[in-house]
């Protein structure tokens, strides 16, 4: 009787997975076929990754798999196609994560996979976008060890995997146990030697089948603690990130770092920014941008190669531009936009548009692409959920619209409004009839014991709790959401839950959520307005200046409105 992957609840049929990417798929040898724009993407990428992801699945099923599972890795996850796949091969329609949460997963095999972020001599390189590099406890990894290091948080190993030669033998350094089968040697990021497609597919099968007999591997777990850095090319993207986060994660300039020892927690973030932003170049800082040190030799490399890749359109969203502008210039694209200083240098003024101060930032990036002669989708956030988030959610056992959210911390002494006074909204909040759920990050508990001591009514606490998504979703189904000016303000209009928010020390005019009937913000003006200290050096103000009986008033409209 042949072996069987092993499974790790006995009771649970065998169900392997194949997670597909496309850059190291066989055959696909140029960036055009990576992009659902060009026709060569339609011609030749999506055969290719196809086919390998096809090849795997046989392999694995002839080896002795029950059930084989096909995960669409690549950018949105909407590449792979349902239609002729062989009996017992199904297409998931989540993502690896959703494979892992439902459970009895006994091993994932990886097709198309490619070298991290700043490998000279990888075809296509890239490391889970929109990130420069990630680092796990002070490593550089790419996605392959990534999505190692998640699938061993639940107890699954990898079982083999097929793609870039340098991606291989980065993952058989750590884990020499685990079958490779080679597609390709890049030259560099934009040329590679095939090997012959059919070839490597036939040597993909025989991998995956001897892999699906053989003893599996050790599942590759992340130390506990561990520490993730995730570098980015911009510091708002860091900023964005950081809000969906909602406290999992703290944020110095372009660097996210999550300190724990729940891998898969820190994991979710990455899953969530994949679908707009496909690559990025690392920008070496320049002097006068306070984001980052300035690399001062790695400055010149980075705009030959920024010109060496002949962008169409080079965009400047980097502040007002004053610094920005001729570095955008200097990129080398056909055309630059972005924004101006007024009786500043504008690079071109059919393509920029003035800096304002005081405007929102939704409708500042809304203006600019306006400029462009591109359509607006709507001035929505967006925060995508998935079936683990609303499975967690499920999991705390609420009812829908039961329940009001109260979220009492902020990352800075300086936007958070006292402690007693939530404590008093989510009391009449509570003599309403909604149960009361106070949420927050682990560092935020003791900030949340103390409204939880202040409180008359009972409550339910699940600060340190709660994944980002979870939280997103728990905000989802609430009745109604108090906090402060923070990232959960943010998730609360992205999802559309009613909320009521006190800007302590923020500029509401450039950050507060844009419905305001949905969304009531609540805020003291101040001339010091907006803060830059992290703890208020005269009194606070700003946060005293807004009482109790404003918040409660706010609330009991909104709550009694989308009852």
């Amino acid at each position: 009787m042949k072996p069987r992957l092993p499974s790790r609840e006995a009771s649970l049929a065998v169900k392997a997975l194949v997670v597909a990417d496309l850059e190291g798929a066989a055959g696909v040898r140029s960036p055009r076929e990576c992009f659902p724009n060009f026709e060569e993407y339609q011609a030749f990428g999506l055969p290719n990754m196809g086919k390998d992801a096809r090849a795997a699945a046989e392999g694995l099923k002839a080896g002795g798999a029950d059930e084989v599972v096909l995960v669409d890795g690549h950018f949105l996850g909407q590449n792979l196609l349902s239609s002729g796949l062989p009996d017992g091969v199904r297409l998931s329609k989540g993502s690896l994560l959703d494979e892992l949460n439902a459970g009895g997963v006994g091993g994932v095999f990886l097709t198309g996979v490619h070298g991290k972020t700043g490998t000279p001599n990888s075809f296509a390189s890239v490391t889970f976008a929109p990130f420069v590099a990630a680092r796990l406890d002070g490593d550089i990894i790419g996605d392959t060890l990534f999505l190692a290091h998640l699938c061993g948080s639940f107890g699954v190993p990898v079982l083999g995997l097929s793609g870039d030669w340098v991606a291989c033998e980065e993952v058989q350094w750590t884990l020499p146990r685990v079958p490779t089968a080679p597609t390709k040697t890049g030259f560099d990021r934009a040329s590679v030697r095939h090997h012959a497609p059919e070839e490597s597919r036939k040597g993909l099968h025989e991998v995956a089948l001897k892999a699906a007999r053989a003893a599996p591997p050790r599942p590759l777990k992340p130390r506990r603690p561990f520490r993730l850095e995730l570098s980015f090319a911009e510091a708002r993207d860091a900023e964005a990130a950081e809000a969906a986060c909602a406290g999992h994660a703290s944020r110095k300039g372009r660097v996210l770092l999550h300190a724990g020892s729940d891998f898969v927690a820190a994991s979710e973030f990455a899953a969530r920014f994949r679908r707009y932003i496909y690559d990025f170049m690392e920008f070496p800082g320049f002097p006068g941008l306070p984001e980052r040190p300035c690399d001062v030799a790695a400055v010149p490399r980075f705009f030959e190669e920024a010109r060496r890749r002949g962008f169409e359109l080079a965009v400047q969203m980097h502040g007002s531009g004053e610094i920005m502008n001729p570095l955008a210039v200097l990129i080398g694209a056909r055309r630059t936009a972005g924004f101006y200083r007024a009786g500043r240098y504008c690079p071109d003024p059919e393509r920029y548009v003035e800096w304002r101060d005081d405007e929102h930032e939704v409708h500042r990036y809304l203006r600019l692409i306006s400029r462009l002669g591109i359509a607006s989708q709507g001035a929505a956030l967006e925060f995508p959920l998935t079936g683990s988030d609303w499975t967690e959610w499920t999991d705390i056992g609420l009812e829908r619209d039961s329940y009001a959210v109260v979220h009492a911390g902020a990352q800075l002494a300086s936007r958070r409004w006292p402690p007693e006074r939530f404590a008093a909204v989510a009391d009449a909040l509570a003599a309403e009839g909604l149960q009361i759920v106070l949420t927050g990050t682990a560092a935020e508990r003791p900030l949340v014991e103390k409204v939880k001591q202040a409180m008359r009514s009972p409550a339910l606490e699940l600060a340190g709790l709660t994944s980002p998504g979870g939280l997103a979703a728990l905000v989802a189904r609430a009745r109604l959401v108090v906090a402060n000016d923070t990232g959960i303000s943010h998730i609360a209009a992205a999802v559309k839950a009613p909320s009521v928010i006190v800007a302590s020390g923020s500029d509401p005019k450039r950050w507060a959520p844009l419905d305001r009937q949905l969304h009531r913000v609540l805020y003291h003006d101040v001339e010091c307005r907006p803060c830059g200290h992290p703890a208020c050096p005269i009194g606070h103000p700003c946060a005293l200046g807004v009482s109790a009986e404003q918040v409660i008033q706010e609330a009991l409209s909104v709550a009694e409105c989308v009852a």
